[in-house]
């Protein structure tokens, strides 16, 4: 009987030793679980805050994308655009430059008056707007130049002078010259494009390769002239320019338009 006491004893007190460490980890679960809770709440609520601190900034470069996506959109077809009329431009006065050669080519006896003519005959205003004038300038040695400007103040009927003035190997003086009715600039006559180092450029490379070039923007032209302007040179040879190699530099004139 003692012994089963013991036993019985001893099987209760492990029974209920169980239970207690069963109700003990039951509380402590509780505990954590309810400790859990509010942190879980925090954690959602300090997202929503952060989202709500990114939003403006998701925004700004949501609108920065679509304002680069609709100037894209507009600027391809504008620059298309562009890019058509500077060709429709170029070909217009393509074609000027070429009658111009035709009528230097066909008139030996030309001079300013016949020039004028010419040009006005062509209603550079009304037809092709933008172009300011059309001139002829001759190549000229420096040995030469005395009996050249002897002839070009008989020819235009005008106080011919070399603009600037000074000794060069070489000069490209304007030797006839007509602008449309809206230029008021005083006449280029007698300007030595080859004195002006863009001008110079665009001649020897209109020269030698035997084509139209356009020259860069060019500040002074005629003598009191201001305002930024390019030219076209269209070389003019006495005979075939040489195929397939650098073009004859002697007796090499140019018809130009600005």
């Amino acid at each position: 009987m003692r012994h089963g006491c013991l036993l019985r004893v001893i099987v209760c007190t492990a029974v209920m030793t169980h239970c207690t460490g069963s109700h003990t980890l039951a509380s402590n679960l509780l505990s954590r679980v309810v400790t859990l809770m509010p942190t879980g709440l925090d954690q959602a609520a300090a997202a929503r805050r952060a989202y709500r601190a990114r939003l403006p900034w998701f925004l700004a470069v949501l609108v920065f994308v679509a304002v680069m996506l609709v100037t894209l959109l507009i600027w391809r077809p504008l620059q298309t655009a562009a890019r058509d009329d500077a060709r429709l431009a170029f070909e217009a006065r393509a074609k000027i430059l070429h009658s111009a050669l035709a009528q230097v080519t066909l008139n030996r006896d030309l001079d300013q008056a016949k020039w004028h003519a010419f040009v006005q005959m062509l209603d550079l205003e009304r037809h092709y707007p933008g172009l300011q004038g059309l001139g002829f300038a001759e190549q000229v040695s420096a040995e030469h130049l005395p009996e050249f400007i002897v002839q070009a103040r008989l020819s235009s009927q005008l106080q011919f002078t070399l603009i600037p003035a000074g000794e060069r190997d070489q000069y490209v003086p304007i030797t006839y010259y007509s602008a449309t009715h809206a230029v008021a600039d005083s006449s280029p006559l007698g300007v030595d494009l080859y004195a002006d180092p863009v001008c110079r450029l665009a001649l020897q490379t209109a020269r030698d390769q035997a084509r139209i070039v356009v020259t860069g923007p060019l500040q002074r032209v005629a003598s009191d002239a201001d305002s930024a302007r390019v030219l076209l040179f269209l070389p003019v040879y006495e005979g075939e320019p040489i195929a397939g190699s650098v073009a004859r530099k002697d007796g090499t004139h140019c018809v130009w338009t600005c």
